[in-house]
C-alpha cells in the first residue's frame, strides 16, 4: 500500500505540484484516504518523502558511472522527466520545498566523480568548485528536460523532437566539465569596490 501511495504521489506531484490534494493521491493509489495519515503522516511528510526518494533514486543510477562524463550522460537521459518536474515544482514553491533537496545524494555522487576526474588529470579542485559545477550541471540537465521543446522553438529550431539534440547538449556539458577540471580553468573574479 505504501509503495502505491508513494508512486501515485510522485506522479501527481510531478504533474500538478505539491499542492495536489491528498484525497486525489489516495484515489489514484486505490487506498482509503484515512490510511494516508496513519501510514505516511502529514502531507508535508509525504511530499518530503517523495522528494527524498527521487534524489536517492537518481544517486543510485549515477553511482553506476565511473567518470563524470558518464554520469552527466546519465543525468541528461535517465527517467521519464518526472524527477525534473518534481524539482521544478520545488523550485517554484521555494522555501521549505526547495530545502528538501538540500545535500542531494545525486549531486554528492557527481561531486565525488568530478573531484576524482580532476585528481586523475593532475588538478587540485576545491570542494566548492566541484559543487558549483555540479549545481550548474543539474540546472542544465533539468532545464533541458523541462524546457528543451520551447527553447528549441525559440531558437528557430524544430522543438518537436528535443531528443535529437540531447547528444549535442551532452557534448557541451562534457566540454564544460573538461574546462572545470583543467588546471588552467577560469577563476572567479572578485568585484572591486566601487566597480
Amino acid at each position: 500500500m505504501i509503495a502505491a501511495v508513494l508512486e501515485s504521489a510522485r506522479e501527481l506531484i510531478a504533474e500538478r505540484g505539491p499542492g495536489v490534494a491528498l484525497r486525489d493521491i489516495a484515489d489514484a493509489a486505490g487506498v482509503n484516504f484515512g490510511l494516508l495519515y496513519h501510514y505516511l503522516g502529514t502531507k508535508e511528510q509525504l511530499v518530503d518523502e517523495v522528494y527524498a526518494r527521487a534524489t536517492t533514486h537518481a544517486a543510485e543510477r549515477l553511482v553506476e558511472a565511473e567518470h563524470l562524463d558518464e554520469a552527466l550522460r546519465l543525468l541528461m537521459t535517465f527517467g521519464d522527466g518526472t524527477t525534473a518536474r518534481l524539482i521544478g515544482w520545488a523550485a517554484l514553491e521555494g522555501g521549505r520545498s526547495a530545502e528538501v533537496f538540500r545535500d542531494s545524494p545525486a549531486l554528492e555522487v557527481l561531486t565525488a566523480l568530478m573531484k576524482a576526474d580532476a585528481k586523475e588529470a593532475g588538478t587540485k579542485l576545491s570542494n566548492e568548485d566541484a559543487r558549483v559545477f555540479v549545481a550548474l550541471a543539474m540546472v542544465i540537465s533539468l532545464g533541458w528536460r523541462l524546457f528543451a521543446t520551447t527553447a528549441l522553438f525559440a531558437a528557430g529550431l524544430d522543438g518537436s523532437d528535443p531528443e535529437r539534440y540531447t547528444e549535442q547538449v551532452q557534448g557541451y556539458l562534457e566540454r564544460l566539465a573538461t574546462v572545470a577540471t583543467a588546471a588552467d580553468r577560469p577563476r572567479p573574479t572578485k568585484k572591486r569596490p566601487g566597480g
